[in-house]
């Protein structure tokens, strides 16, 4: 009678057993947020986070499989875990789909470090499906609702979109409910959400990067199999059934719209799925690590800065050493030769082919870029004048009409090329530093008696016409590139009066354009961005009130005139209450609606003119935020260049590290230059008047990462000789390849500025990072 009793009271159990949940915990974050593995009665493990912060995270099928057998259509696959095994401070999970006669059998490893939730997971196929592909994938779901969320990705959205409609974190791909991005485009493979309980990311702590140069080259339309793929791509996505979710695919199947970026919002695009897969094939493994971020702020500097610096741990960027002595040299012998002395005019043209030597620009042989301009120059003057300069030039190239110009600022920067040109002067006392100095004072004088700045007319000078305008033959300019160079005419002028030498006209002619500017400004501190070739405003945004406000607090210190002081002032606190509590910064390489680096770049440097000469530890605080957002811009991991490529054609070399080129701007996703190399003091400072050793890492990052495609003796690639680099490379489809491979003047001027102005703020730094 007691064993049937005993018996009852055991089945009894069972059965309520077999209605109750069953947890399998894995612990606790360093903030609390509880991990466990978790099922219903019979069922599955699925995957349950309980932040402290309140609300939780849940994955209820963590396998999932993207297979495709027709080369058009993907199905989903997902299933729950059906082995969960505690084990010392981790959990090993397994699950198995079966489809078309193979079993795909995932083996996860899943560990807490930190605020991190680590994942190892290996998937197996068993059974070949000849000519069918898949993907594998990892997610994590908040529930909260799409709308109510704030987004970011590197490089791409920053809280929402500040982007053209049609770029990867544009309105079109809001609207639709997802960012998808290989993560080839992403300057760390990381993606972030922030909703009610704090913020939780994605990153994949091992990229890969891998790929061919038949897939970097397909068509985003085709369905491309390939086993070496090494490529995932980061997703973020509203669930169909309600909430958020954020996966790592992979290989990098991603989803996009037709056209690129540059897309005018007007023009229809189609929805399209770029498949890439590996095979299904008997044997074949797939192996990522990832690790699920938590945090707890919900304001956008903030997530900005403890996601990126945790990615950027997890990444630890290495970077190779280059002689900066040896560079220092070369950019600026190569510089001088490039100067044009033309009756009373000097400067170094615009545009100018890095392989040849040649003006212009010469296309390379893929769809996305145009072989010619549509503008047509009068090519026979300017070859006659060439010839008289003893310059060879080919008339078939692109963008001749924009060569001759000597520019102000951003591209151009020619009041910093005579700053440079004089701090070598500095130097050599010898024949070589009388020819700089001769340099600097034929530029200086050229643009004093040439290009008006009360009011401007443009931003370059034609040295050959002498006329004044924009490279594009009108004579409307923009806020930043003026300002910006004439900061680094105070910092000229400083130098030089320390020297006991006096420049008048130099002075007066920046002063004009700051008695010019002071009277626009607005009642909330902003100025206008841009205006036409009429004079009158043609954009209001005030997105590009930063640039401004180093030239103007470093003019009022050298004339003892408050006012400019007092505008600088209100224009960066309208930057930071605008922008910088968003953790955003836009306009200042495409239109004033676009998030970009530089942006970020000339903020803070703005916050840290105003730090310095003020000693108010906001402006530091905010030079610090502006830094953060722009150095999220750098690829801190190195993306491969595509096997298979012929070297001869790509821009960036094959087996040369990418880490430390920038992204450009949210409207060219992937699209890389190197031109936060100018950045290298602002960190160092930040660095020195913070004690964060961040901020030094970065500084070297930027020092030495930056120069890795720059031709130097005995290390020239092919490009024209020591001096010469080409502007910018993609990093996306189609890999390691440019619009052109075109050298501009500011390539070589942000290479200087990083060791010269490096060393002038702290030699001994400067000799560390060395």
């Amino acid at each position: 009678m007691k064993r049937i009793l005993s018996v009852c009271i055991c089945l009894a159990a069972l059965l309520l057993l077999a209605g109750c949940s069953y947890d399998v915990r894995l612990g606790k974050t360093d903030s609390g947020a509880v991990v466990k593995f978790t099922r219903e009665g019979s069922k599955e493990y699925g995957l349950s986070i309980n932040r402290a912060e309140g609300g939780a995270l849940e994955q209820p099928a963590p396998a999932r499989l993207y297979l495709c057998t027709d080369g058009q259509t993907l199905t989903v696959l997902e299933a729950a875990y059906n082995s969960v095994k505690p084990g010392l401070r981790k959990v090993e999970a397994k699950a198995e789909i079966e489809a078309g006669g193979s079993v795909y059998s995932f083996e996860d490893l899943w560990r807490i470090e930190g605020e991190s939730l680590l994942l190892d997971r290996k998937v197996t196929v068993s059974g070949t499906q000849e000519g069918a592909g898949f993907c594998s994938a990892a997610s994590l779901v908040t529930p909260a609702k799409w709308a109510d969320c704030k987004y970011f990705i590197p490089g791409v959205i920053y809280g929402n979109p500040h982007t053209t409609d049609y770029s990867k974190g544009g309105r079109a791909f809001y609207d639709a409910g997802y960012f998808s991005l290989r993560e080839d485009y992403l300057s760390a493979p990381l993606a972030v959400v922030a909703d009610d309980g704090g913020w939780f990311g994605l990153l994949n702590r091992k990229p890969d990067g891998a790929t061919t140069w038949e897939e970097t080259t397909a068509a985003a339309t085709d369905c491309v199999v390939e086993p070496s793929l090494g490529f995932g791509t980061l997703e973020v996505a509203a669930v169909p059934d309600g909430g958020v979710g954020i996966s790592f695919i992979y290989p990098g199947t991603c989803r996009e719209f037709s056209g690129g970026g540059f897309r005018s919002s007007s023009t229809p695009a189609t929805a399209i799925t770029r498949i890439r897969l590996h095979p299904v094939q008997d044997g074949f493994a797939q192996e990522y690590q990832l690790a699920f971020l938590l945090g707890s702020s919900d304001q956008m500097p903030d997530i900005e800065h403890d996601a990126w610096q945790r990615a950027w741990a997890a990444l630890d960027p290495k970077v190779e050493k280059v002689d900066l002595e040896q560079m220092r040299t070369a950019l600026l012998d190569h510089l001088a030769s490039q100067v044009i002395e033309y009756r009373d005019r000097a400067g170094i043209p615009f545009v100018i082919d890095a392989k040849t030597g040649k003006p212009g620009s010469f296309r390379p042989p893929f769809r996305s870029f145009p072989s010619r301009s549509s503008y047509n120059p009068d090519i026979p003057r300017m070859q006659t004048w060439a010839r008289q300069l003893g310059i060879d030039f080919d008339p078939t190239a692109t963008e001749l009409e924009i060569w001759e110009y000597a520019v102000l600022g951003f591209c151009g920067k020619h009041v910093e090329i005579a700053e440079q040109f004089l701090m070598e002067a500095y130097r050599d006392q010898g024949e070589r530093g009388i020819r700089f100095s001769q340099l600097a004072e034929e530029i200086m004088a050229s643009l004093v008696k040439y290009v008006p700045l009360d009011p401007p007319i443009g931003e370059g000078l034609n040295l050959r016409t002498g006329k004044v305008g924009n490279i594009h033959g009108g004579n409307s300019w923009g806020l930043r590139p003026i300002p910006e160079d004439l900061a680094r005419l105070m910092d000229m002028l400083e130098r030089e009066k320390e020297r006991g030498v006096q420049h008048p006209q130099w002075l007066a002619w920046g002063k004009s354009f700051a008695d010019w500017l002071l009277p626009l400004q607005r009642p909330d501190g902003s100025f206008p961005a841009a205006w036409d070739d009429d004079g009158a405003v043609s954009d209001q945004s005030g997105a590009l009130s930063y640039a401004p406000v180093p030239f103007l607090v470093k003019l009022s210190n050298f004339t003892g005139e408050n006012r400019y002081k007092e505008a600088a002032v209100k224009a960066a606190e309208y930057i930071w209450n605008e922008y910088g509590a968003q953790g955003v910064y836009q306009g200042a390489t495409g239109t004033s609606s676009v998030a970009d680096k530089e942006s970020g770049m000339l903020s803070a440097e703005a916050f840290m003119t105003l730090y310095e000469d003020s000693k108010d530890g906001k402006w530091l605080q905010r030079a610090r935020a502006a830094a953060d957002y722009a150095e999220t811009w750098i690829w801190i991991w190195n993306v491969p260049m595509p096997v298979g490529a012929d070297p001869d054609v790509l821009g960036w070399k094959p087996g040369v590290p990418t880490t430390g080129v920038n992204g450009i701007g949210s409207n060219d996703v992937g699209g890389v230059d190197q031109y936060l190399d100018w950045a290298v003091p602002i960190y160092a400072k930040l660095y020195k008047y913070t004690g964060d050793e961040h901020e030094k890492d970065v500084a070297y990052v930027l020092l030495h990462g930056t120069k890795a495609m720059l031709a130097l003796p005995g290390r020239t690639y092919d490009m024209a000789g020591p001096g010469w680099q080409q502007e910018h490379w993609r990093m996306n489809p189609i890999r390691g390849i440019g619009a052109h491979r075109t050298w501009l003047p500011w390539i070589s001027i942000n290479h200087l500025h990083g060791v010269t102005a490096l060393e002038e703020f702290d030699p001994e730094l400067y000799q560390e990072l060395k």
